[in-house]
């Protein structure tokens, strides 16, 4: 009788998911404010409901109707100016791109969330319906991780589309910087910038960090809204997984800690391989603070006033903004190095 109920909700649910998927990201197309990209931010969270609760097939068909719907308003919307079939090729690449960089990446990330097995040595390819047996479910550090890794990917290949063309990288960005280091003048208003600093250098330090905040925002913004969908679908009770332990299961792998270091390192190097290698570090950076975090939230278990503790940490989060990152990274490092959470579980099991 439910899967009965779920094949007749399927088609209304992929509509429906589609259409307030596409509208809220049009929202900030059409306004341009910052309660409009607060809107446009969330413009994920109907698809991952959607595959959440009601499967992936009906997920995929709300990335579809979320596509299509984003083309014909595009095209309607441009039409008059450029005439139906140029308004229609525009409209169709902006809907590949919606694609590949939302639609897609909502999709997988809820796909994966509620992939499950019964026998943990079978590959995911070979999942088993068997009912009665401990499931084994999609790994929530390997969820993250590939939240991160999309985050990055939609930059860097972004980053490599805007230097196609270009004969010398570092010379676009100081023409960039020179266009724009005006309008930062401005927006200071009566603020005089530090002794040493010229609005030319400001601008370029601006434009070098876009990028790195695009990635990390990208990356921030998809596990907001897994974590929101799938709270919605628990309650709703149609989410299939258990909740997990995210302070005990988020981790990261150790080899993450080598990559970090690397692509640090390739931060030196400039250009568009420096560029590209800030982006990736930029990344792994909110991962290991993420599994930092979790550290925190783990280790404080038993503790006398462990929600005093975790209150006044993010306060201190929001006030100083972004240097507890900082702590937060360096604690998760330590912790793909000495692995403190199971330290801490091997100690409390040797006392029982």
């Amino acid at each position: 009788m439910m899967k009965k109920q779920n094949s007749d909700l399927q088609v209304p649910i992929a509509l429906g998911s589609g259409l307030a998927a596409t509208l809220l990201l049009v929202g900030l197309l059409r306004q341009g404010t910052w309660p409009a990209f607060f809107l446009a931010s969330l413009s994920p969270l109907p698809l991952m409901i959607a595959t959440l609760g009601f499967g992936h097939m009906t997920g995929l068909g709300a990335v579809a109707i979320a596509v299509l719907t984003f083309v014909a308003l595009m095209t309607a919307a441009a039409a008059p100016q450029n005439g139906f079939l140029d308004a229609g090729l525009t409209a169709g690449l902006g809907g590949l791109v919606f694609a590949a960089c939302q639609g897609l990446p909502a999709w997988w990330l809820a796909h994966l969330a509620g992939l499950n097995r019964s026998d943990p040595a079978l590959p995911w390819s070979a999942r088993r319906n068997e009912t009665g047996k401990a499931r084994d479910y999609f790994p929530l550090g390997g969820i993250v991780l590939q939240a991160a890794l999309i985050g990055f990917a939609i930059v860097a290949f972004a980053t490599l589309a805007v230097s196609l063309g270009r004969v010398n990288f570092d010379t676009s960005i100081d023409q960039a910087a020179a266009k724009i280091a005006p309008f930062l003048v401005q927006a200071l208003g009566p603020y005089q910038l530090p002794s040493g600093v010229d609005p030319l250098s400001l601008a370029r330090l601006v434009i070098r960090a876009m990028p790195p905040l695009t990635a990390s925002t990208i990356f921030v913004a998809l596990l907001f809204n897994l974590w929101l969908a799938a709270r919605i679908v628990q309650v709703s009770k149609r989410l299939t997984r258990p909740w997990p332990d995210i302070a005990h299961e988020l981790r990261v792998p150790r080899l993450l800690g080598v990559a970090f270091a690397l692509t640090a390192g390739l931060c030196l190097l400039g250009g568009i391989a420096g560029m590209i290698a800030s982006e990736a570090t930029a990344v792994l950076a909110i991962l290991f603070a993420l599994q930092g975090l979790c550290v925190i939230h783990d280790l404080s278990r038993g503790a006398k006033y462990r929600g005093v503790m975790l209150c006044a940490l993010y306060v201190m989060l929001a006030l100083l903004m972004p240097w507890p990152l900082v702590a937060f990274m360096l604690v998760g490092l330590i912790e793909a190095g000495f692995g403190l959470r199971d330290r801490k579980a091997a100690a409390a099991a040797s006392h029982r």
